[in-house]
């Protein structure tokens, strides 16, 4: 399933959809400083867009007085909708490089922590959801965005369940 799923991310990027003549940037790369990684953004439409991310997520576990220090990869794709653009548009607010608030269908798949194997997270396999958020990038290429919202796990190490999503972007906009 992991080689099927990057399969059709590098497909999409290579060979996507056409050109969008509207209020989204075309294609967008980010590099995200907060959990380091990459996101790639197409456009698909005047208002939606594929997200596809790739990046390692800190995380801490306490037990008594020992704490452990977890690195993790995280691999994500969004399908988000875009809904507030053109009324930004009209009162002359910024929506370059895709500002602006969104709804979104996730999936997401974490991996186990490169630095202790037999931790088990509760983010451990598959998880699928529903986000909204914004994001905002200013002329100096900088972006910033919040998002939250609910999702289903279905891992190996743990009961299937509801799990909160929620996430803080910064980052900045190579092209």
């Amino acid at each position: 399933m992991k080689k099927t799923t990057l399969l059709i991310c590098i497909l999409i990027t290579q060979f996507g959809w056409s050109q969008s003549d509207g209020l989204l940037k075309n294609r967008q790369l980010r590099l995200n400083f907060i959990n380091p990684g990459f996101t790639f953004e197409k456009s698909i439409s005047n208002s939606s867009s594929l997200l596809f991310q790739s990046e390692i997520i800190y995380g801490f576990n306490v037990r008594g007085n020992e704490t452990t220090h977890l690195f993790a990869p995280l691999i994500e794709t969004q399908y988000r909708y875009y809904y507030n653009l053109n009324s930004r548009k009209e009162k002359q607010k910024n929506i370059s490089n895709n500002s602006g608030s969104y709804l979104a269908a996730t999936t997401m798949y974490g991996l186990k922590p490169l630095n202790n194997d037999n931790f088990i997270s509760r983010y451990d396999g598959f998880t699928f959801g529903a986000l909204w958020g914004f994001q905002k990038t200013y002329k100096s290429k900088l972006n910033i965005g919040a998002e939250i919202g609910l999702g289903y796990n279905m891992s190996e190490n743990q009961p299937k369940k509801v799990v909160h999503l929620i996430g803080i972007k910064f980052g900045y906009v190579l092209f």
